[in-house]
């Protein structure tokens, strides 16, 4: 089998599995250990793992080491305290008003003074955007739950999409068949025409379309979505748009 080249790992993919299929055996085996063993034991470990950021890792959406994003983990590793209020973590809380301002400042001015939050990641910021979009939509689900909701209600989005926005229907309880998968056009973006002709469709059977996702940079061909032509749609028919970033 030929060797991997990839930033520090070069071994073939079977030896690499044999040699930590034999670690695993013998961290298994090992009741404790002083420190010293386990901090001699680290070059074992960085000989073999893949360096995700290097030219020829072509596997998932992965960048390089960033230095001043490593010295921010360090950091916040070091103090080992929560962001819970600013009692806790006053320099924290500062640190992060201040970033996420500048970020609302680059999309733009007047969002100087909106709200924003910081996601673990793609998936978990789908799901903030449905849940943003339900609660305008219907403001007293937080307390009477789904009873307040007359009717099915039904997201769209493009079949080009990343899979977490689908999951969103199931874990919010809408149900992956009240996602409706718009059809993307030779380059992987969302036809406008196609969104409006299945909104429509659904409105006949009496459903309830809320939630339009598209998106600027598919994870697979890298489209953007016609946004400024999906927003008059959504106007049009009072739908919640949302775009995830995704590979842009």
């Amino acid at each position: 089998m030929s060797p991997l080249h990839i930033g520090r790992c070069v071994c073939s993919t079977s030896d690499t599995c044999r040699f930590l299929q034999h670690i695993s055996k013998d961290i298994n085996s090992k009741t404790e250990q002083p420190f010293s063993e386990t901090y001699a034991d680290l070059p074992v470990f960085t000989s073999i793992f893949f360096v995700i950021g290097h030219p020829h890792f072509f596997n998932q959406l992965s960048t390089g080491l960033d230095l001043i994003s490593m010295a921010g983990e360090w950091l916040t590793a070091t103090a080992n305290t929560n962001m819970f209020t600013y009692e806790i973590a006053p320099v924290f809380i500062l640190m992060e008003n201040v970033v996420m301002t500048h970020m609302r400042e680059v999309i733009g001015k007047s969002w100087r003074k909106g709200d924003s939050i910081l996601a673990p990641g793609g998936s978990i910021s789908n799901l903030y955007a449905f849940l943003a979009a339900r609660h305008k939509m219907f403001p007293n689900y937080k307390e009477k739950g789904i009873a307040t909701i007359q009717g099915q209600l039904v997201m769209f989005t493009s079949d080009q999409s990343h899979y977490s926005v689908k999951s969103c229907a199931s874990v919010c309880g809408l149900g992956t068949d009240n996602c409706v998968m718009v059809p993307s056009d030779e380059h992987g973006r969302m036809i406008p025409q196609e969104l409006e002709r299945l909104v429509v469709e659904r409105k006949n059977k009496g459903h309830i379309p809320f939630f339009v996702a598209c998106t600027a940079g598919t994870t697979v061909l890298g489209a953007f979505d016609p946004i400024n032509e999906l927003a008059d749609i959504c106007n049009k028919y009072g739908m919640w748009l949302h775009v995830d970033v995704s590979f842009s």
